[in-house]
């Protein structure tokens, strides 16, 4: 019997429409949750490949914010070997700024939500995204304000009360978490894009695989030619956020459409036709909007790595190892850019050790917060908006 998580996982059959499961696959789903195992990285037919993407990308957003000036440093050291400035250097363009990880995971997330939308109804996915997002982001936000109080540093209620809403766009309310909140605000906007166009296709009783390749083209453009929709009052650190949502938002729609292509719902033509728009918008504004990212390759690197993965897909396959480490994604992205330069920070004004050693304390106590909050607030928290949708199908089982 399969778990609900695998079923998402699974491929919807390609003579299926797509994005309409039928009631029967939608229903089936409820018995087959009861009594199963609700830890999301135990599952039969989990796809790997994402799970190594998930890897790369968690991995050069934290590498890149705690190590890329030493790196760069050590890339440019004379006294050191050749061959080791040579390796050195040709991993700094995956770690700068974390931009090459960033990119990815909006890639990997166009393309996750975009498959689990086949399978999921409207407020079954709203459910499921609420309980796997908020949870894990309201304790991290809530524990970096507890941090700042102790240090001395307070934030307004107003803004907190924003900051846990993820919808701080509407107010220009300043970013939590080290700044890494401004790609979460993005993903609850393709989050509810997605839900709604699931819902207006289902309506109108068409497939996304009808709608998508007429609409995202769409997309791309209006958000070239509107004005930034993220103005430079936001920033990381004293970087502006100026039209990150012009810039981030269509990689988003990337990823959706190379599900789309994955099931026959467009040719490769027009999925290389519609990425080449995309990237022709995004080279265009940057100038325009980050100007001091014109000289970085991470979007581009972060497209080559993901569409690799995915033409490999078959190949790539996560043991114990990678699904534990694919499973610290999210806390670790949560909590790195805050708490891992506190614990850095501390323990280099109040030691003596050397900061190699403060480095390595300092990771070890990140990786094990993680954990910890993976295991005891994200998993529970899934799988309690597992349970609700269930509960929900079951009920609506019985009235039918």
């Amino acid at each position: 019997m399969a778990t609900l998580r695998e079923l998402e996982n699974n491929d919807i059959s390609s003579t299926q429409p797509l994005g309409l499961a039928t009631s029967g696959q939608i229903m089936r789903t409820v018995d087959q949750v009861a009594g199963q195992d609700t830890d999301p990285s135990i599952t039969k037919d989990r796809l790997g490949f994402l799970d190594h993407l998930r890897i790369f990308a968690f991995l050069s957003v934290l590498l890149g914010h705690a190590l890329y000036r030493p790196l760069s440093q050590l890339a440019e050291d004379g006294t050191q070997h050749a061959t080791v400035r040579a390796l050195v250097s040709i991993l700094l363009p995956l770690l700068h700024l974390g931009g090459a990880g960033v990119a990815v995971f909006f890639l990997v997330s166009g393309y996750i939500i975009t498959r689990v939308l086949q399978v999921e109804l409207p407020g079954e996915f709203a459910i499921k995204r609420f309980f796997r997002i908020y949870p894990l982001y309201i304790a991290a936000v809530l524990a970096q304000w507890v941090s700042h109080l102790i240090t001395g540093m307070q934030a307004e209620p107003q803004v907190l009360a924003m900051q846990l809403t993820l919808l701080g766009d509407l107010n220009s309310t300043p970013y939590s978490l080290g700044g890494v909140e401004w790609t979460l605000r993005i993903e609850i906007m393709f989050y509810v894009f997605m839900g709604g166009l699931s819902w207006a296709t289902r309506r109108l009783r068409i497939t996304m695989t009808m709608a998508a390749p007429w609409i995202f083209p769409a997309i791309v453009v209006l958000l070239a030619l509107l004005p930034p929709l993220t103005s430079g009052t936001l920033r990381w650190g004293h970087w502006p956020a100026t039209g990150v949502i012009n810039l981030y938002f269509p990689l988003l729609l990337v990823g959706s459409m190379v599900f789309i292509h994955e099931k026959g719902g467009i040719s490769g033509t027009w999925l290389a036709c519609f990425i080449a728009l995309v990237y022709a918008e995004f080279y265009w504004l940057t100038p325009r909007y980050q100007p001091l990212w014109k000289e970085d390759h991470h979007a581009i690197i972060a497209l080559v790595i993901f569409l690799v993965a995915w033409a490999v897909r078959s190949k790539l396959n996560a043991g114990r190892a990678v699904r534990w480490l694919s499973d610290l994604t999210y806390p670790v992205y949560l909590f790195h850019n805050w708490l891992y330069f506190a614990v850095v920070d501390q323990l280099a004004k109040r030691s003596e050790l050397p900061m190699v050693y403060c480095t390595a304390i300092s990771f070890a106590v990140l990786f094990l917060v993680c954990s910890l909050g993976s295991r005891l607030l994200e998993k529970p928290f899934i799988a309690l908006g597992r349970r609700i949708v269930a509960g929900r199908r079951s009920v609506h089982l019985a009235r039918s």
